[in-house]
């Protein structure tokens, strides 16, 4: 019985040998990582089905572009140029982001005395207009200017990015600006909603 075992126990592993093995699949490459260069001509992180290919904001922003969704695009695009692009890369993610800044400067604007009585904005992307007026600083570190219409509507930008930040520095009083953000509810002392800035253009200076 033994001899026996060990004669089918041969057989066995004699027929495994003679499987073919399954050959390794080529590894997908992965999403954007902070500070590595992406390869291909102009394009980041497509061809990958993956999670982390769902995560890459440019990924997201092609997302955003197909519904039209200017603001979410527009967002997504900024996160996409503090990555390590290839100069076609960094072309390309441009020429979208001035896209989107352009569906951006489509939307209508509210009239800012709409929106200072009107509470079913409140929690809304809005577009505003009117003409540019220095502020100052709310609490420690949140800035805030104010556009005015017929009404004054106060529009912080501590989320907006740097550049855009001392762009509004050196801006001049009286110019006409587009301004288009989210509009929250009035909070502590300010009796009235306030715009949460997150895109400005100048349409005419003084």
């Amino acid at each position: 019985m033994k001899r026996c075992a060990l004669i089918l126990a041969a057989l066995f592993f004699c027929a495994c040998a003679d499987e073919p093995q399954p050959s390794e699949q080529p590894q997908e490459g992965g999403g954007l990582s902070p500070g590595a260069g992406n390869s291909g001509g102009g394009e980041v992180a497509l061809g990958n089905e993956g999670p982390q290919a769902r995560e890459d904001p440019y990924t997201k922003a092609l997302e955003h572009i197909r519904a039209q969704d200017w603001d979410s695009a527009r967002a997504e695009l900024l996160k996409t140029l503090e990555y390590r692009l290839e100069p076609e890369q960094q072309k390309d993610v441009l020429a979208k982001l001035k896209a989107a800044e352009r569906g951006i400067a489509s939307r209508p604007a509210e009239p800012i005395t709409k929106l200072l009585s009107d509470k079913k904005f409140y929690d809304q992307r809005v577009s505003i207009r009117g003409k540019f007026i220095s502020g100052g600083e709310v609490g420690y570190a949140t800035q805030y200017f104010w556009v005015d219409d017929l009404k004054r509507l106060q529009c912080r930008y501590s989320k907006m990015p740097l550049s855009d930040k001392k762009a509004i520095l050196s801006l001049k009083e009286g110019a006409k600006v587009l301004v288009r953000g989210l509009l929250k509810s009035p909070w502590g002392s300010n009796p009235d909603p306030y715009l949460e800035a997150e895109f400005l253009q100048v349409e005419q200076t003084k």
